[in-house]
This record gives C-alpha cells, structure tokens and sequence, in this order.
C-alpha cells in the first residue's frame, strides 16, 4: 500500500499507483485530510499515468461547461458561456454576437455586428439600429453642403431614407448628393449639377471646383467626376462593409476590388 495489484505467482506482481484513488504523500489526498483535493473543488482527478515510480503527475481538471487543467493541484476554471449553444444561437438568430465580458455567471450578453449599434442586451438579442447618418457618412454629404443630416427612422431594415436639411429654409434633399439650399456662390454654382450627375459632390477650392466621392468612398477629381472613388470594404464603414465580422472571428478581411462600384465582393 498504497499501491495494488494482482499477486504474481512465483513472480512479482504487477503494482500501479493511482493517486486520485490512493492515499500518499504525493496524491491528490494525502493521508488525515478530509478529501481528495479535485473533488472538493468539484473537478475532476486524473491521473495520467499509474505507474508506481511516476508520481505528482495527477490533475484536476474543470468539468464542462468549463474548462482548465492543473497538475498536481486545483484548476483554474474558466467558464465561457457563449460556449453554450444556446446561448449562442439566441443572439445569432438576431444576426448578432454573443459576448461573455468575464466569468461571473449569468452575464454573457448580445452585440450588435457593425454597422449597427445599440447597446447590448443580457441575456436577450439587443436593440440594435443603424444611424445612416453616422455609418455610411451620410452626414458628411450634407456638412460639405452646409446642411445638417437626419435619419428619421434608424433601424436596420430602414434604409436609405435619410436626408440632408437646410439650416435657413428647413427644405429637405432625401439621399445623397444634398440639394442646393439656396444660389450657390462660386464655381459650384454652375458645375454642381455635372458632380451631382456621377454621384458626387462639388467643392470650390477659390476659383477652381474639385467633383469629390462620396463618403465612405474618397477621391476627388479637378474640372470633372471622379473616374473611380476608392472603397476598402475591409476597413471603411458602410452598410456592405465587412466591419467587425472577420477580426471577430480571427480571421483577415481582403476587399479583391477595392473600388466604390463593387461593394459586397469582401472576404474573410
């Protein structure tokens, strides 16, 4: 004892150690205390290998959900609960991800996935909206116009209904390019409607007129539209950006045709 085994007749026996079952110095209870040291931290004990010389090689390890593993003494056990498929499948059913912030039970909670934010529900999908002024920059067409941006209804399935406001009249412009609030000094006033044509908007540098993408896209032309605004779907913001979706899943996000003419053609 500790160790057993078969007798061998005529021979020598063949003897093993297990240390989570035996008491010994080296176990995982040890001869006067109470219980073995795994199980009184509700893990479970393994010894890896009952050979009677390989001792202190036992371990407690974290029962599912959770998970760790320690040799020769209590595991650290963490418990990831978006690991639960349940769990998981409540904020992807709402095209969202599941976040457990840290091990406290009970607080894994629903994210929004870029371009739509709102603040995370616990437990439950969360509130999640798109503000078409702030995601795809619809505020800058209307600040290069003078104007201020509003998007009435800022939620993912309404789309395309925001619009651009003139600070004296209250007039509206619904979409991009901004309507003209009111005669336009300089060089825009006569060359607006050429930027306007390609979906672009014009910007008077003195005496010269510049047509510039549209944000997110950037570019800018002098004298006449931008042949090709530049979009990086991987790291811009819009409505068919790739936002967070890779990195979340620890993967690179490649946009092949980085251009503003072919969105939704990125990869992870």
């Amino acid at each position: 004892a500790p160790q057993s085994g078969a007798a061998g007749q005529q021979a020598r026996a063949v003897c093993a150690l297990d240390e989570c079952e035996a008491l010994c110095a080296t176990c995982a209870q040890r001869p006067g205390s109470p219980a073995n040291r795994c199980n009184a931290a509700g893990q479970a004990c393994v010894d890896v290998n009952a050979d009677p010389a390989s001792v202190g090689d036992w371990e407690c390890r974290c029962r599912a959900p959770a998970s760790g593993t320690q040799v020769a003494a209590e595991a650290a056990c963490g418990r990831n609960e978006c690991a639960v498929r349940a769990n998981r499948d409540t904020c992807s059913s709402a095209d969202q991800v599941c976040m457990d912030p840290s091990e406290e039970e009970g607080d894994w909670e629903c994210r929004c996935v870029e371009p739509q934010t709102g603040e995370p529900g616990r437990q439950v999908p969360a509130s999640c909206g798109v503000d078409e002024c702030a995601a795809d920059g619809g505020w800058r067409v209307c600040a290069a116009a003078g104007q201020a941006c509003t998007d009435p209804v800022p939620t993912a399935t309404s789309r395309g209904d925001w619009f651009c406001t003139c600070a004296v009249t209250g007039a509206t412009s619904v979409g991009a390019p901004a309507a003209p609030c009111a005669p336009t000094d300089g060089p825009c006033a006569q060359h607006a409607s050429t930027c306007a044509a390609a979906g672009q908007v014009c910007v008077a540098r003195g005496d010269d007129w510049f047509c510039a993408c549209l944000q997110p896209a950037s570019g800018e032309a002098a004298g006449g539209a931008v042949g090709s605004c530049a979009l990086d779907e991987c790291s811009a913001t819009c409505a068919t950006c790739a936002g967070a979706a890779c990195a979340a899943a620890g993967q690179a996000c490649e946009d092949p045709a980085p251009v503003d003419s072919s969105r939704g053609d990125w990869e992870c």
